[in-house]
């Protein structure tokens, strides 16, 4: 679910950044779309926009593919804790944590990316974008460094 939640949003991010991105997206046919929009494409565009060179959106995604999306022999050691599977939920501290942690770091990015897309025109959508940022600039620094609220909304 989070690695859906990151993926979607690394779409919008580049839409946003390079606008012309999102008519060749909708108009490709699937085949082609699919050569052109693939996820890894995606995040390096994105890396290279932010002049990342430790590729720090192929690292979240990887994390969340080995323990979610993509069948590993780690990815079961976080439904099959003590390996007995177990059908969820079952207590364990520290997943639930790490879980939280991770969804809590990639909504985040999700809400500054779609708050650029959003009508700036309105006060109110104004107002409300004002006190996320002022929310969210007290965690970034420790959350999430080297990520600028303001590269983001512009």
């Amino acid at each position: 679910m989070v690695r859906d939640v990151v993926e979607t949003t690394f779409y919008l991010d580049l839409f946003k950044r390079e606008k012309s991105e999102i008519a060749k997206w909708r108009s490709l046919i699937p085949r082609e779309r699919e050569k052109r929009f693939t996820p890894w494409k995606i995040r390096r565009r994105l890396d290279e926009l932010d002049g990342f060179k430790e590729q720090r959106r192929a690292t979240a995604y990887k994390l969340l593919s080995t323990y979610g999306a993509h069948p590993t022999p780690e990815g079961f050691t976080f439904i099959s804790p003590e390996c007995v599977t177990q059908v969820g939920p079952f207590p364990d501290t520290k997943r639930l944590t790490s879980g939280l942690q991770e969804l809590a770091k990639h909504l985040t990015y999700a809400a500054v990316v779609i708050s650029g897309h959003a009508d700036n025109s309105n006060s109110d959508v104004v107002v409300a974008k004002a006190a996320f940022f002022a929310a969210f600039e007290c965690g970034q620094r420790k959350y999430m460094p080297g990520m600028s609220a303001a590269k983001q909304v512009k």
